[in-house]
């Protein structure tokens, strides 16, 4: 290999340029960072709060001045939070007046809290917890005599085209 002088100072410059680049924690904002340190400990906060068979179904995304709001894997799931809402804010509030569990409860958790809001993100949490992708099933749903026959008539005397030929092809599928 043949080295020239211009080879060198190119060398020398691309190298200088690594040595000069800043690590990831460096070009992180720490406001950011100290904002998601938060979010960890106050979802860790609610798993002791919840019964352990909802820990796989929540995370706590957000906090503002009056609100924490948390993300549910499904309706269900969400609908059992909301029922627990008044009780962990109850449970919140006591640990931050007594501050003996969490000793970290009263930096993170404003005394204006008021609100808990969970929002339904249903793929949003299941993909960061399984790795395996969720297997498509393909339901086969057939339909009762009566219910085919009564879409067959109902084809008959509709005067869209496109909409009677799919409730023709729909009237097909009897079980």
């Amino acid at each position: 290999m043949v080295c020239s002088k211009q080879s060198l100072t190119d060398y020398r410059q691309c190298v200088g340029f690594f040595f000069t680049m800043k690590s990831i924690f460096e070009q992180l904002d720490p406001a950011m960072l100290g904002r998601a340190k938060k979010l960890v400990i106050l979802g860790h906060i609610m798993q002791q709060l919840l019964p352990t068979q909802a820990h796989a179904h929540f995370h706590v995304v957000n906090i503002n001045r009056d609100t924490l709001f948390v993300v549910a894997t499904s309706p269900v799931w969400a609908t059992k939070i909301r029922q627990l809402a008044p009780q962990l804010l109850k449970i919140i509030h006591n640990q931050r007046q007594a501050n003996t569990q969490n000793a970290n409860i009263r930096q993170l958790v404003p005394d204006t809290l008021r609100h808990i809001r969970v929002l339904t993100r249903p793929g949003q949490i299941q993909a960061t917890l399984s790795a395996k992708p969720a297997a498509a099933h393909k339901i086969h749903r057939r339909l009762s005599p009566e219910a085919a026959a009564l879409l067959a008539q109902t084809a008959d005397y509709v005067c869209d085209d496109k909409l009677s030929q799919s409730l023709k092809r729909l009237s097909k599928h009897i079980s």
